[in-house]
């Protein structure tokens, strides 16, 4: 899933000369690496030129194609011969099944390619296959001193994961639509397949509702997305293969709706628009119907605009307290027999995942949602990691890792590109040897927003230096690295944690801690006391 979106339009065309091309398969300029590339032996190169062009059987593509033709033209700065040419060199693409042009989640994007001396061919299943696979000839087109080629290659590729997606927060940041259509341009450069339009929050509300007006009226500054802008996203996107996935915030990050209709929240108005990130009370009131013919209302809109079988229902970060403080929820919870607020969330999205079948479709939410009682045909999309995603994965739950992929945190690229999807055991050496000595140390790392950090670390000293591991509450041990004295009694280390790159920078004292811990660019002071006192081996 994944991520990084600065993207080269590359260029092709086709001559009848072959050079000598010494080069490694693992030099080439795919973006993502396909399954199999293989460089023909002896190495070569088809060198192109203006009189090229791209002939498709199987399927309409005619759209794909002038896309394709464009963006060569712009790359290379040729005006490329007209396709009915007599003596163009044609490309070959082959689509053995033509089906509908919006994508789906089994949609297959499998292809093979292949550059001969003779000629070039693509084989897919499918459209969308095909599609891919001639992003991956722009992405193989090359310039050298004998002028712009394609190396004689085979590729054999099917996607590793069937939901690669990106996702763009309109509602706390509105882009116009030529903004999006460039991302979309960008997404399918990088085979990317789901565009995930987070629409609500409580920062705004970002689409044009005709059954519920104010919501836009009094809850946008005036920056929305009519339904036709919305239609033209969707459509843009299934021309270059990529499904859209609305979210709509439930029942929390409910301030937008608070501001339009305070009717629905679980405590009385008036509100008013937030204008600062975090987790905000506003919360809609599971106790009142007229709030199940809101949500009934507003998916059956996006239901007709969306074609996407999922829609995301954020269900995240709920602020429990108006819920705590009403009467009507805590009479709801009593005749419902809910023991907590979880249980009521996961009873209001019972509700709401049947609204969505009403209008089939698949409720995705954030990790928030897990709940038992909750159908296995929901997804789980993780913002707090591996260990959150692994816990409803056991338990027989579809899931999204989105977690380390924030392109919006002060991480380095470096960062970024360091995530595996299924990350291997941490494999952390945390046994006191004979001859070792430990200290453990607790913290609680308070936040700007949100709960604070807390947790433990211990120190162990042995023949060969320090080493240690921390264990942040309710998540997975890890190692602690590049633990280095500044002074006696001062010391540092990292941590790669869900947050990102984690450097606390400790004063040791009399059982007594202090001083800062940096995660990106932000210190957060903190103070705390000595867990144990040393432990021998």
């Amino acid at each position: 899933m994944h991520k990084i979106h600065r993207y080269t339009l590359p260029a092709l065309s086709l001559l009848l000369s072959l050079n000598a091309l010494a080069q490694p398969a693992g030099e080439l300029p795919l973006m993502p690496w396909p399954q199999q590339v293989t460089l023909s032996q002896p190495p070569g190169k088809w060198l192109l030129n203006q009189r090229l062009a791209i002939r498709v059987q199987g399927d309409d593509l005619d759209e794909a194609v002038t896309r394709w033709r464009q963006r060569i033209e712009m790359q290379t700065g040729w005006q490329l011969a007209p396709a009915t040419s007599p003596d163009a060199a044609i490309i070959e693409v082959r689509v053995k099944h033509a089906v509908a042009a919006q994508p789906l989640p089994d949609s297959d994007e499998s292809y093979q390619l292949s550059v001969t001396p003779q000629g070039a061919t693509l084989i897919a299943n499918t459209r969308f296959g095909a599609l891919r696979g001639m992003e991956t000839l722009l992405q193989l087109v090359q310039t050298d001193a004998d002028g712009t080629f394609l190396p004689l290659v085979s590729v054999t590729d099917v996607p590793r994961f069937p939901w690669r997606g990106v996702l763009l927060d309109s509602a706390r940041h509105f882009l116009p639509v030529a903004d999006i259509l460039r991302q979309l341009d960008g997404m399918a450069a990088a085979k990317l397949n789901v565009f995930h339009w987070h629409l609500t929050d409580d920062q705004g509300w970002r689409f044009a509702s005709t059954r519920y007006p104010k919501l836009q009226q009094l809850a946008s500054d005036g920056q929305f997305y009519t339904r036709e802008q919305m239609q033209q996203v969707v459509a843009y996107a299934a021309a270059r293969g990529i499904r859209v996935v609305p979210e709509i915030d439930l029942p929390g990050h409910a301030s937008s709706i608070a501001v339009a209709y305070p009717q629905l929240i679980s405590a009385p108005g008036p509100y008013q628009m937030q204008r600062e990130w975090g987790v905000h009370r506003p919360t809609l009131d599971p106790s009142n119907k007229q709030v199940y013919v809101f949500i009934e209302a507003i998916i059956g809109e996006l239901a007709e605009i969306f074609p996407d079988p999922y829609l995301h229902i954020g269900g995240d970060e709920v602020d429990a307290s108006q819920w705590q403080q009403s009467s009507a929820v805590q009479a709801l919870m009593k005749q419902q027999q809910l023991a907590d607020t979880h249980a009521l969330q996961a009873w209001f999205n019972q509700r709401l995942e049947q609204i969505l079948e009403r209008h089939q479709r698949r409720m995705v939410g954030w990790d928030e949602i897990y709940h038992p009682s909750l159908p296995r045909t929901i997804v789980i999309q993780s913002w707090q990691g591996p260990d959150s995603l692994g816990a409803s994965a056991q338990d027989g739950y579809q899931g999204i890792l989105s977690t380390g992929f924030y392109l919006d945190q002060p991480q380095s690229t470096a960062y970024h590109y360091r995530n595996e999807i299924l990350p291997q055991p941490l494999g952390v050496d945390s046994a006191v040897g004979e001859g070792e000595r430990a200290q453990s140390w607790q913290f609680s790392m308070p936040r700007l927003k949100g709960s604070p950090v807390e947790g433990s670390f211990t120190l162990i000293e042995g023949a060969n230096g320090w080493r240690g591991f921390i264990d942040f509450n309710g998540k997975s041990r890890r190692a602690l690295q590049d633990i280095v004295w500044l002074a006696p009694g001062r010391l540092t280390f990292r941590v790669d944690s869900w947050m990102g790159e984690t450097r606390p920078v400790l004063s040791l004292q009399q059982q007594t801690l202090s001083g800062y811990i940096r995660v990106g660019n932000v210190r957060y002071p903190h103070q705390r006391q000595q867990a144990g006192g040393d432990a021998a081996g």
